[in-house]
């Protein structure tokens, strides 16, 4: 991780249970996590004094104003999404899904914002057990727009998956209405819970289905597509098995199944 993205704040899932504890809302959590400052937008002059544009368009520089730290240089048209506007729609998401805050932070000396949180639904599969998760980004640096990811978070795997099939990425550009993009954000979530549940019949049948050693190694070669008479398959095929002895493709009962492979 370079030094761009080092985490300049960051508040844990436990700092977040405390919060909620007393009964703060998303705002409060990132005031307490060092994101409620305000970020702007400056005129740009040349020497002469002269503002700075390129036909009709002209350019801005984004800004936070409390250290006056620049985030970047854009055009006119761009749209801060300010943090409280983030909090907010985090605020209508975990009302309407019932989630919980699990984490916030900023990257960058706060160009880049986030919050995170979990829903009540849940994949066990035996000691095996997985989440649907969000997370929601936010850039003032004008290379990126606000951002509402889902996902699901396995406790036993560093690697989280971060979207599952039918589920869709929310992209807000920061030249559109934030609340006009509410409706895409609420029928975003419901195919993503859809694809949660679909995805729940489908690893419990993966869970519960066995495979040989033999039919393990003809899977991978399957799906790899590797030779496992040349060197780099036999490689490949080497470090898979390997691989499954790792102590979160043993969790449970999953080894010796399709879950595992």
């Amino acid at each position: 991780m370079t030094d761009d993205y080092t985490p300049t704040t960051l508040m844990s899932r436990a700092q977040m249970n405390d919060e909620e504890d007393r009964g703060e809302t998303t705002t409060s959590i990132l005031k307490s996590a060092g994101l409620d400052f305000t970020v702007r937008k400056g005129l740009i002059c040349d020497i002469d004094g002269h503002l700075l544009q390129s036909g009709h368009t002209s350019f801005r520089r984004v800004y936070r104003d409390d250290t006056n730290q620049t985030f970047g240089i854009t055009t006119d048209r761009y749209e801060v999404v300010q943090n409280h506007e983030m909090a907010q729609i985090a605020d209508e998401v975990l009302q309407s899904q019932q989630g919980t805050l699990t984490g916030a932070g900023a990257f960058k000396g706060g160009s880049m914002t986030w919050v995170s949180m979990d829903f009540p639904e849940k994949i066990e599969l035996g000691e095996d057990m997985m989440t649907r998760n969000l997370l929601v980004v936010n850039h003032h640096d004008g290379k990126g727009a606000l951002k509402l990811i889902p996902g699901v978070g396995r406790l036993w795997c560093a690697n989280q998956l971060p979207t599952i099939a039918g589920t869709q990425k929310i992209t807000m550009a920061h030249t559109a209405s934030v609340k006009s993009r509410m409706m895409d954000v609420a029928d975003a979530l419901r195919h993503q819970l859809q694809a949660f549940q679909a995805f729940k019949i489908q690893s419990e049948l993966l869970h519960s289905t066995k495979m040989t050693i033999d039919e393990r190694d003809t899977y991978y070669l399957q799906v790899l597509n590797i030779d496992p008479e040349k060197t780099k398959g036999k490689n490949i095929l080497e470090h898979l098995k390997a691989r499954e002895r790792a102590a979160e493709n043993t969790v449970g009962e999953m080894y010796g199944t399709a879950w595992q492979a």
